[in-house]
């Protein structure tokens, strides 16, 4: 399967196909998402994460006019919790 991105500068377009011998790139990991993409990564709606900030279950980062959750905050909350009962 291949896929193709188009990237364009002014009129010239060029066409850049992923093949065996060239593979799409994964994104590089990221410190911190934007809500709507900390929302679909947990499954949850955008008004969730807000309503998680409020109820203090969730940190969110505000960076230059942007709410950002910590991918830290994203694998806490994703990650079952190791309760053992006494």
């Amino acid at each position: 399967m291949s896929s193709t991105k188009v990237v364009s500068s002014s009129s010239n377009a060029t066409t850049f196909s992923a093949t065996a011998e060239y593979p799409a790139k994964e994104p590089p990991p990221r410190a911190a998402w934007r809500i709507d993409d900390a929302a679909y990564r947990m499954g949850i709606s955008r008004v969730s994460i807000y309503k998680l900030a409020k109820e203090g279950k969730i940190k969110l980062l505000k960076i230059a006019g942007r709410t950002l959750v910590p991918d830290a905050e994203i694998v806490r909350l994703t990650t079952p919790q190791n309760t053992e009962a006494a």
